[in-house]
């Protein structure tokens, strides 16, 4: 075989190798986007029954506070949130 002979077979075994490892790739983007967007509603989910708690517990003028780490994780841990 020559230089110039085309290996029908080896080219497509490496074209099927190279579509799995870009198909992998999507999966994986596809995953991470998904995981992210359910963490982000978690997230909110959490923080409404939060406010909900802090409402209803007498802590309602510690709200406007809660971009403060230390707040929001006073609070979380006095009403059982996480």
């Amino acid at each position: 075989m020559s230089i110039f002979e085309y290996d029908k077979e080896k080219e497509e075994k490496k074209l099927r190798k190279a579509e799995r490892e870009c198909g992998r790739e999507e999966g994986l983007q596809e995953g991470l986007k998904e995981g992210l967007q359910q963490g982000r509603m978690e997230e909110r989910k959490s923080l409404l029954a939060l406010i909900a708690k802090m409402g209803a517990g007498g802590d309602a003028d510690k709200i406007a506070t809660l971009d403060d780490p230390e707040v929001m994780n006073a609070m979380q841990k006095k009403y059982g949130i996480r």
